[in-house]
């Protein structure tokens, strides 16, 4: 039986959901022998190697639409790594999809206040549930980890929810015209560029360009 473009759509955002749910645990358990900085620019480098052949003569895009691209490639890949990485090396890597969980009403408020976008009723109401369940849970008494720590590595995360949330209102502003193997090429070798710097400076910090153990590769 074959399915509709909406069941596969669900399917593949269903699969999606799944394989970011069991990231965060492999990211914290890679950031013990990377740099949080070096993990974010070969996993940007080893995606852009890999689209190369995919986009091969879709790779051309105007002149006029670089900035935009750079600005999309700044808040959905470079910032939102940089703040969900350095989250998930002070906090619990169960909290980083809690928190994620938070993105659906960043973009209903975002919707109200830039697109003039009134909400139902059944958004409202679903809205306050989800925001009461991720403080309640976020906010549980912990018992292994320095308050400080916890929380300032939550705002990370949530830094990084609020940079996606930018880059999603950003790439629906622009309304590029693009196949999609065009838009993730650019995207990873600007995010490879702009990362580039970090990655030197955490190289250099830590006497290490690459990652002290199998860990650290696994991550990417």
């Amino acid at each position: 039986m074959l399915l509709s473009k909406h069941q596969l759509a669900i399917l593949a955002i269903t699969l999606s959901t799944i394989i970011w749910s069991i990231a965060p645990p492999i990211f914290k358990w890679s950031l013990q022998q990377i740099h949080p900085f070096t993990l974010m620019f070969f996993r940007f480098l080893l995606a852009t190697l890999i689209m190369i052949p995919i986009v091969k003569t879709k790779i051309k895009i105007k002149f006029e639409d670089f900035y935009k691209f750079f600005l999309l490639a700044l808040f959905g890949l470079t910032f939102n790594m940089i703040f969900f990485y350095k989250g998930l090396m002070l906090s619990q890597s169960i909290n980083a999809p809690i928190i994620s969980s938070s993105i659906p009403i960043l973009m209903l408020i975002s919707g109200i206040i830039f697109f003039r976008e009134i909400p139902k009723s059944k958004e409202i109401i679903g809205m306050i549930i989800s925001l009461i369940g991720i403080l309640i849970i976020v906010l549980r008494p912990i018992d292994h980890l320095p308050l400080k720590n916890f929380i300032i590595g939550d705002i990370y995360l949530i830094l990084s929810n609020v940079t996606f949330v930018a880059y999603t209102l950003l790439f629906k502003k622009f309304k590029l015209q693009y196949a999609p193997s065009t838009l993730l090429f650019w995207l990873f070798f600007i995010a490879t560029i702009t990362a580039f710097p970090e990655y030197i400076l955490a190289a250099q910090k830590t006497q290490s360009y690459l990652a002290t153990g199998i860990n650290g590769y696994i991550g990417n």
